[in-house]
C-alpha cells in the first residue's frame, strides 16, 4: 500500500494551475523608464547589472534619465549618471533636455548633477527655450541664479517670438529674476521680433515694478555714460590735446600711431579765442574727408564698393540708419552697429560743445522725469490696490450688517410675539381672578346658608381661593411688567409692533 504526501496531492488537484496562474499574475514587470518614475532603486540597479540599454527612448521620445530628471529622483539620477547615462539626449517631440526639465521644476540638486555630467547649459529645444527661459518662465528664481553662475547665455531666446529671458521676465512680472539678470548683464537693448524690449513689455502687461528696475538702469547707464570721455574712435584718437600728454616714441608702435594721427588731425583742426577764459578751444572736431577713409579707419573697407554703387558720399552716409544699411546689403549686425556707433559719434563732435551739454542736461532731466512718473504711477497703483482692500473690507462689512440687520428683526419680531402672549396670558388670568372672586362669593354665600341651618364650611377652602387670587396678583404684576419693558424696546428701537420675519 502506498501513501501520497500532501504535497502530491496539492500538485495534482485541478486547483493548483489556477493558483500557480495567479501568482505569476501578480507579478507585474516594471520597464526601465517606469522604474525611474517611480523612484524603485532595485530595479533600475538591476537593469545596469544586466547591461541594458539605458539611453533608450521611449514613445514619447524620453530617456529613463529625463524621467528622474522631471521628478526628482536623487539617488535614480546618481546611478544612471555613474552608469553613464547620456545628459544630451533630446526628446523627439519637443526637444527637452533632462536639464531643461530639472529647470522647469527647478530641482537645483538634479541641476547641479546633470551640470557636474557634462551638461550643455545653453542647449536649446524645438522652440529654442533654453533651460534658463524655463527656469525664468516658471519663476524658479534659484534654479535661475543656480544657471547663471555656470555660465547660461543670458540672451538666447525664442525662435518664433524673438524673446529673451529678460523679456520673458518683463512679461510675467518675476521683479526679482529680473533684477538678477540684469545685474549679470542681461541687454535692455535687445527686440522680439515685433520690435517691442523689456521695457516696452514690462509697460504693455502693466508690471510697475519691472518697469521702476529698467528705467533706474537706463539712468544709472546714462549717468556713467555722460561722466565716460570718449576719446577714441574704432580705437583712433579723434581730439588732439597739445601738452596734455608728452609721447615718446620708445614707448612703442601704439604711442607712434597715435602721434601720426594726432598730428594729422591737428591740420584739419581750427581753434578760436575764447575771451572769458582766454583759454584755446576746439570749434570742430576732425570728421573724415571721405567715405573710403571713414571706412579704413573702422576696418570695414571691403563694404566700400556696395556705398559707392549706391552713390552714397560722407554727407549721406551720415544720414543713414539701421534699414538703410540693410538696404544697401550690409546684413550681419556687426558692421552695421558698429557703422551706426561711428555715425553717432561724428554726429556728436560736429555740434558745439555746449549744445552737446544742454542736450545731455535735457536727457537727464528726461530721464528723472520719468523716473519720477514710475514712482508716481508705482504709487497710483498701490493707492488702487489699497482702494480695492477698502472696498472688499467694506463690501464685508456691509453684508455682516444686513446679516445683523436681518437677525435683529428675528430676535424683535420674537420680542413682539413674546409681549403679544403676554398680553394674552394676562387677560387670561384676569379671567381666572374674576372666576376666582366669583367662587369665593358663592362660596360665602353658601357658608352663611350652611350657618343658618348649623353647618359649617372647611376654612381651608377660602384659603385656598385666597392663596389662588394671590398667586394670580404676583403673576399678572410680573406679566404687565414683561409686557411693559417690551413695549419700550420696541419703542427705542423705533421698530412697529407689525414686524414680520425675513
Amino acid at each position: 500500500m502506498t501513501f501520497v504526501k500532501d504535497e502530491d496531492l496539492y500538485a495534482m488537484s485541478s486547483f493548483s494551475s489556477l493558483i500557480q496562474q495567479e501568482e505569476q499574475e501578480e507579478v507585474v514587470l516594471l520597464d526601465l523608464h517606469t522604474a525611474c518614475l517611480i523612484g524603485d532603486y532595485d530595479v533600475v540597479r538591476d537593469f545596469i547589472e544586466r547591461q541594458a540599454n539605458i539611453n533608450k527612448q521611449n514613445l514619447g521620445g524620453w530617456t529613463p534619465l529625463m524621467y528622474a530628471s522631471y521628478v526628482g529622483r536623487d539617488n535614480i539620477l546618481n546611478l544612471l549618471l555613474e552608469a553613464g547615462a547620456k545628459t544630451e539626449i533630446f526628446a523627439k517631440k519637443d526637444g527637452l533636455t533632462a536639464l531643461m526639465l530639472a529647470s522647469y521644476c527647478a530641482t537645483e540638486s538634479i541641476m547641479y548633477f546633470l551640470l557636474q555630467y557634462g551638461a550643455h547649459i545653453n542647449a536649446r529645444d524645438n522652440n529654442g527655450m533654453t533651460s534658463l527661459f524655463h527656469a525664468v518662465r516658471q519663476g524658479h528664481k534659484s534654479a535661475v541664479k543656480l544657471l547663471l553662475t555656470h555660465g547660461a547665455d543670458l540672451n538666447l531666446g525664442h525662435f518664433q517670438t524673438g524673446l529673451t529671458p529678460l523679456m520673458e521676465a518683463a512679461i510675467s512680472g518675476h521683479e526679482e529674476i529680473f533684477s538678477i539678470l540684469l545685474e549679470n548683464g542681461a541687454d535692455l537693448d535687445l527686440k522680439n521680433n515685433q520690435g517691442a524690449n523689456a521695457r516696452a513689455l514690462a509697460v504693455h502687461y502693466g508690471h510697475v515694478s519691472v518697469l521702476g528696475l529698467i528705467d533706474k538702469a537706463l539712468i544709472t547707464q546714462r549717468q556713467q555714460k555722460n561722466l565716460r570721455e570718449e576719446p577714441k574712435l574704432a580705437g583712433v584718437d579723434v581730439i588732439f590735446h597739445p601738452g596734455v600728454h608728452e609721447s615718446n616714441i620708445s614707448e612703442g608702435p601704439s604711442t607712434i600711431h597715435s602721434l601720426i594721427q594726432a598730428a594729422r588731425y591737428s591740420k584739419k583742426v581750427g581753434h578760436f579765442k575764447n575771451d572769458a577764459t582766454d583759454k584755446t578751444y576746439y570749434q570742430h572736431l576732425y570728421v573724415p574727408e571721405s567715405l573710403q577713409e571713414l571706412l579704413e579707419e573702422l576696418s570695414l573697407e571691403t563694404h566700400l564698393a556696395k556705398f559707392e554703387s549706391q552713390l552714397i558720399d560722407i554727407s549721406t552716409f551720415l544720414t543713414l540708419n539701421d534699414a538703410d544699411l540693410r538696404e544697401i546689403g550690409i546684413d550681419k549686425l556687426g558692421p552695421r552697429k558698429k557703422i551706426l556707433m561711428a555715425i553717432a559719434k561724428i554726429k556728436q563732435r560736429i555740434v558745439p560743445k555746449t549744445d552737446t551739454i544742454h542736450g545731455q542736461e535735457i536727457h537727464t532731466q528726461i530721464y528723472d522725469l520719468n523716473n519720477q512718473l514710475q514712482q508716481s504711477l508705482a504709487y497710483i497703483k498701490q493707492l488702487e490696490t489699497q482702494l480695492q482692500n477698502e472696498q472688499h473690507v467694506r463690501m464685508k462689512f456691509t453684508s455682516y450688517l444686513e446679516n445683523e440687520q436681518q437677525r435683529l428683526r428675528q430676535i424683535l419680531f420674537y420680542a413682539n410675539d413674546v409681549g403679544k402672549n403676554c398680553k394674552e396670558a394676562s387677560s387670561q388670568i384676569q379671567k381666572i381672578k374674576d372666576y376666582n372672586s366669583q367662587t369665593s362669593t358663592l362660596l360665602q354665600q353658601l357658608n352663611n346658608n350652611l350657618v343658618s341651618k348649623d353647618f359649617t364650611v372647611d376654612s381651608n377652602i377660602f384659603e385656598t381661593v385666597n392663596l389662588i387670587n394671590c398667586e394670580s396678583d404676583i403673576v399678572m404684576n410680573r406679566l404687565d411688567v414683561a409686557y411693559k419693558q417690551i413695549e419700550r424696546t420696541l419703542a427705542l428701537l423705533r421698530i412697529p409692533n407689525s414686524v414680520t420675519p425675513i
